[in-house]
């Protein structure tokens, strides 16, 4: 469920099947065709900037992401999770830490779970605009 509203803090990674990672160039043009409120989609394409070409090594502190899009650490996170939980079209390959004076970031790799259309559906096509 991608809609808006209070969620509790998650602990839980995403239970789908099966990721595929995917390189960036075929997870940015999939995610246009994803209808997803304007925020998360926005946090997706600043996320994927950050990518190799393969779709991995994304490491931006929540803070970074924030400055990057003008939303806040609050937000920022709760779209995150959201594409990592809820969708499972980000994977966490490594969990960050704010231990002492160092603050790490997580790892995040794009990928598309196996069943990607039951947990989100398409923006519908228009053939006037083409």
């Amino acid at each position: 469920n991608v809609s808006g509203g209070s969620t509790p803090a998650r602990a839980s990674i995403c239970a789908a099947p099966d990721l595929s990672p995917i390189s960036r160039f075929t997870w940015e043009r999939a995610l246009r065709g994803w209808d997803l409120p304007p925020s998360t989609k926005l946090v997706a394409l600043v996320l994927a900037t950050y990518s190799n070409q393969d779709g991995s090594s994304i490491r931006p502190t929540q803070a970074q992401i924030a400055r990057d899009t003008g939303l806040g650490v609050r937000a920022v996170r709760k779209h995150l999770a959201v594409l990592r939980d809820d969708l499972c079209v980000i994977d966490r390959t490594r969990r960050g830490s704010s231990s002492g004076r160092m603050n790490y970031a997580d790892v995040y790799q794009l990928v598309v779970p196996d069943d990607l259309f039951d947990r989100l559906s398409l923006v519908p096509t228009n053939d006037e605009d083409a």
